[in-house]
């Protein structure tokens, strides 16, 4: 998880500023709690650092891409394709659709 800067509102609560998207060159930022602060600091998940922030948010914090660059990125498909791994020997990895 990589945050730019880190701002104190209060006692005990704190605002935490993303790097700026790959992308777009936005950033975000989010009100965390001196316990957040704490498990942050001890390299806990972001998943218990940022519990009610949405994937989007969450994966800017820990790659640096926003919900919308992610999407343009990594468009999804109406339907899901599943690839699996083709390998005739170690040397060579091929992918085919299943």
């Amino acid at each position: 998880m990589r945050i730019a800067s880190i701002k104190k509102i209060e006692e005990g609560l704190y605002n935490i500023q993303s790097e700026p998207c790959i992308g777009c060159r936005e950033a975000i930022t989010v009100e965390i709690t001196a316990p957040q602060l704490w498990a942050y600091n001890n390299n806990a998940y972001i998943e218990n650092v940022l519990p009610d922030a949405t994937p989007a948010v969450r994966e800017q914090f820990i790659s640096g891409t926003c919900g919308i660059c992610w999407d343009k990125m990594f468009p999804q498909d109406e339907e899901e394709t599943n690839w699996i791994a083709v390998v005739p020997d170690m040397d060579t990895l091929k992918w085919k659709e299943e």
